[in-house]
């Protein structure tokens, strides 16, 4: 009942008073927006300023691909297989036997089909409706997702020599790299860690906790900082995620808000000095 009631008075608010109670809750703090010094905080004031309205097109995963061709290339992209705008279109038996089906707006919207002979094909549809008639959004008030059309895309299907795909996050800053997050395991046991670069492990923690992991560099890592440079040029701050399959670079996405800006980066001292990179005077 009162979180029944909480989510009716919440949904009724406007965007920055959205965004603000959500850090609250979640964050435990009063967000200091005049003058943020957090990470946490420059993200939040950016969530709440207008400048992510006009970035639909760079977050939507299939518009996306043509920025890239244009920017760095096609042999960057992954192989498309199929554009959708409602399930019906989806004929299963002309796909692969292995494949992935993803929204193209937000987050977490991902079926990765290894075996299509595993798969309830009606099931598939319901859950995929269910992912077209959401509105992630309503859900973050990030805008950047606000305007972009729901269509499901299907690319091929990649995993690497984890039998799962690492992910390589490269946090840049007014189109220069500072440093990359490694995630494995995303699947089983997630594990996380920051490199610069020089492939020097970085001390600090964002959603995991610490390791001794050290992950093996990849060979094709200075030109992965370059192409991760040039996607990041025009923007104050982007984390431009790539993949690294057989030798090969493939691009994942670009993202303007990490965990919609609700984790912190520990210790609060390296949090206080990445956050200083962030120059918010680009947002107003």
């Amino acid at each position: 009942m009162i979180k029944k009631l909480y989510n009716k008075i919440k949904n009724n608010l406007n965007d920055a008073q959205f965004i603000t109670v959500d850090y609250i809750r979640k964050c435990k703090r009063i967000p200091n927006t005049r003058n943020p010094k957090t990470f946490s905080e420059k993200i939040h004031f950016i969530k709440i300023s207008d400048w992510l309205e006009d970035k639909s097109d760079f977050v939507d995963k299939y518009k996306v691909r043509e920025f890239i061709k244009n920017e760095i290339g096609e042999e960057y992209l992954i192989k498309l297989l199929g554009v959708y705008d409602n399930v019906e279109q989806i004929e299963f038996d002309k796909l692969p036997q292995s494949f992935v089906l993803k929204l193209n707006n937000g987050s977490g919207y991902n079926l990765i089909v290894k075996n299509k002979d595993d798969i309830n094909e009606l099931q598939t549809r319901e859950l995929l409706n269910e992912w077209l008639k959401s509105d992630f959004y309503k859900v973050s008030r990030e805008k950047q997702y606000k305007n972009v059309k729901q269509l499901l895309i299907c690319e091929e299907y990649l995993e690497d020599d984890s039998g799962e795909l690492r992910d390589y996050k490269f946090f840049c800053f007014d189109g220069k790299f500072k440093f990359v997050q490694v995630d494995s395991g995303r699947f089983s046991e997630h594990i996380q860690n920051f490199y610069d670069n020089k492939w020097n492990k970085l001390d600090f923690t964002y959603v995991c906790e610490k390791n001794d992991i050290i992950d093996i560099k990849p060979e094709k890592y200075e030109e992965m900082i370059t192409l991760a440079e040039k996607l990041s040029s025009q923007f104050p701050f982007v984390r431009v995620d790539f993949y690294y399959i057989n030798n090969k670079i493939y691009f994942g996405e670009l993202t303007f808000t990490p965990n919609n800006g609700m984790e912190s980066i520990k210790p609060i001292e390296r949090d206080t000095e990445i956050a200083g990179w962030i120059d918010i005077k680009k947002y107003k």
